[in-house]
């Protein structure tokens, strides 16, 4: 039988259990402020990689940007900062007193008279390129050396080591590709991709009524009617296509050194959202076929449901998920579906942290952060407004920036 005194030992053990793991529950969600509100709040932004950034107005048409607790001096204008591939530097362009400069977070460069350009981070060296304009003239800094360029038509690319260049221009009524500064032979039309590891230039190229996928100027595939989506992925390892065939049908097609010739996968009567596995010789993509949806991975099909979303992977690729809605919407993780509530849809921006475990998306009021296995549901203070949310791998949780009054704070809530 059990004495008074124990009874009250227990009664206090299993109390302070009771506290410990209310607390706990609670402590999931925590928030801090990053700007006071003293000046005008002009725009916000969190980056994948974990860093954030604020644009605020100290004076009528002057403008200040802090990027992760990095506060710069006051500019006349200024563009928004672009971030490394690990998330260690960035940079954007400021103009002062006449004169832009671009601002990093080690240093600052001053141009002088110039419009600014591009800002590029290469992938697999984090090396910084940049390019500004004088004239018609595009200069271009690539690991100290400047080139000049011009009637650049698409994005500039960078090769992952940041030793190459690539873009499409025109030529005339032609597309050319121009790789380090030797142009391609012409074509109609093209859709660049970007770089191999090895430095091979990606891209799809049309002569007349049909497509080709390129190595620089090699052709590595068959003649497609049409290329609707080409990507390599961060480390140049994989290429992958959705493509139309002349037999009317689409498909997705995965190009790697690790096969001798392009994998290509069933037929559908549509395909999107090109998804391509960060290490792996791996893609993903939606597909309908006889009116129903799917996502396809290598040659699993997963039911997409009535309205499905595009696939996406985690930074590791250990994660494969999206979102599609039945009479329910869910979230399917490496083909497992867990229905979701609260208001989502597969149009709707959310995070996963990198075990699938938990999802989160910024609401009008708070970060909200959902388990799959149980649905419970944790979220931090109310606020005006918040962000995109992003799973920070550094920080292992949950991270969004909400606005208050027009003070910033900076949500999180761990998984």
């Amino acid at each position: 039988m059990m004495t008074k005194a124990r009874f009250l030992i227990f009664t206090t053990f299993f109390m302070i259990f009771v506290f410990t793991a209310s607390f706990a529950q609670e402590d999931r969600c925590r928030d801090f402020m990053i700007t006071d509100g003293s000046e005008q709040l002009i725009d916000l932004g969190i980056d994948t990689t974990g860093n954030w950034w604020v644009v605020s107005a100290p004076f009528t048409y002057k403008y200040r940007i802090t990027i992760s607790d990095v506060e710069y001096d006051v500019l006349d204008s200024l563009t928004l900062p672009v971030f490394s591939h690990d998330g260690s530097n960035w940079a954007f362009f400021g103009y002062d007193v006449g004169s832009w400069k671009l601002f990093t977070r080690y240093e600052v460069i001053d141009f002088g008279s110039v419009t600014p350009g591009s800002i590029i981070f290469s992938t697999l060296t984090n090396l910084l390129v940049y390019s500004v304009y004088r004239g018609e003239i595009e200069y271009v800094n690539l690991n100290g050396r400047e080139i000049q360029i011009m009637h650049r038509a698409g994005k500039l690319h960078i090769s992952p080591w940041g030793d190459r260049f690539a873009f499409t221009a025109l030529r005339g009524t032609s597309h050319v590709v121009n790789i380090n500064g030797r142009d391609s032979d012409y074509f109609d039309d093209i859709l660049d991709a970007g770089f191999k590891e090895n430095g091979e230039f990606v891209y799809a190229g049309r002569r007349g009524n049909g497509w080709r996928v390129y190595y620089n100027e090699k052709e590595i595939s068959t003649e497609f009617k049409d290329v609707l989506e080409i990507a390599v992925n961060p480390i140049g390892k994989t290429v992958g296509a959705l493509v139309l065939g002349f037999s009317s049908k689409y498909q997705g097609v995965m190009f790697s050194d690790e096969y001798r010739e392009p994998l290509y996968g069933m037929m559908y009567d549509n395909v999107w959202g090109l998804a391509v596995h960060p290490n792996l010789a791996l893609i993903s993509y939606g597909a309908t076929f006889n009116l129903a949806n799917f996502v396809v991975f290598s040659t699993t099909e997963y039911n997409g449901g009535l309205t499905p979303g595009v696939p996406r992977f985690t930074h590791d690729g250990d994660v494969l998920y999206f979102m599609g809605c039945d009479m329910d919407c869910f979230v399917n993780v490496n083909g497992r579906k867990f229905v979701v509530y609260g208001g989502l849809d597969p149009s709707s921006p959310f995070a996963i942290d990198t075990e699938g475990k938990a999802i989160a998306y910024g609401t009008s009021l708070h970060l909200n952060m959902t388990y799959l296995e149980t649905r419970n549901t944790h979220a931090g203070i109310m606020v005006d407004y918040s962000s995109k949310a992003i799973y920070n791998r550094k920080t292992e949780r949950f991270e969004s920036l909400g606005v208050i009054n027009n003070r910033v704070y900076l949500l999180t809530c761990k998984p």
